[in-house]
């Protein structure tokens, strides 16, 4: 069991990110352009994404008020 959870660890760092988001829970649809690990650390089941979009490099997807904000 523990060399199966291993493998399948490993395995999931060499699929494409919309795959790696769908398997975390984003729900999404198709025909996106995944560039970014957005739903890392927040609940990806959470996280709605609609068809035909682009996220690029350093977006995050902040959920339940996990971002922190600073105001000057």
């Amino acid at each position: 069991m523990i060399i199966k959870r291993l493998i399948n660890k490993i395995l999931v760092h060499y699929l494409p990110l919309d795959k790696q988001a769908i398997r975390a829970g984003v729900v999404m649809g198709s025909g996106n352009e995944i560039e970014s690990a957005f739903w890392k650390p927040a609940e990806p089941y959470l996280i709605e994404i609609g068809s035909n979009c682009q996220i690029t490099h350093d977006v995050k997807f902040f959920t339940h008020g996990g971002a922190s904000f600073k105001k000057d």
